[in-house]
């Protein structure tokens, strides 16, 4: 089975987060095929306010409701979420003590822990993710974010995320 990586950049609200707010809204995910395994997902993120964020990954085939407005509580429905085809969700976690050596930046990541392991949690995919669900484009599907822990202030292009996939 072949393997890609594809990369996105969310727009982000510059004002400050808190715990719990949506960090972007539908961005559009162009997978190399229809029918993906997403293995892993990776995120450098421009800022070092981001250390110790914990952002959940929302996957949908229609990009029809956003979780709610950036930069404030979610308050999207689940009829509104079975409306955008629900396929999956993710969280990528971060820990401090895991970038004592990178002072300009954060990474993010699934699939493991980092620092304490009594408070440092990360989702494990992988993830079947199948493009054309609710009848949208054959090989794009739509992901959210939300912050799950942490706050911060950040630049509007300074998150890119990396989403690894076998097809």
């Amino acid at each position: 089975m072949p393997f890609n990586s594809v990369t996105i950049t969310p727009t982000l609200d510059t004002s400050a987060y808190a715990d719990g707010d949506v960090l972007f809204a539908g961005t559009e995910l162009k997978m190399p095929h229809r029918n993906c395994k997403l293995l892993s997902v990776q995120a450098v993120w421009d800022d070092t306010e981001a250390a110790s964020e914990h952002v959940g990954l929302y996957f949908f085939a229609e990009n029809n409701t956003a979780l709610g407005t950036l930069n404030a509580v979610p308050d999207i429905t689940a009829a509104q979420i079975h409306a955008n085809v629900f396929l999956g969700y993710t969280i990528m976690a971060n820990s401090a003590n895991s970038e004592e050596e990178l002072t300009n930046i954060s990474i993010l990541n699934t699939g493991g822990f980092m620092g304490d392991l009594q408070t440092e949690t990360s989702a494990n995919p992988p993830i079947v993710l199948v493009a054309g669900k609710g009848g949208a484009s054959l090989t794009s599907i739509f992901v959210q974010g939300l912050i799950e822990r942490g706050a911060g202030t950040f630049a509007a292009d300074s998150l890119k995320i990396i989403f690894h996939f076998e097809y």
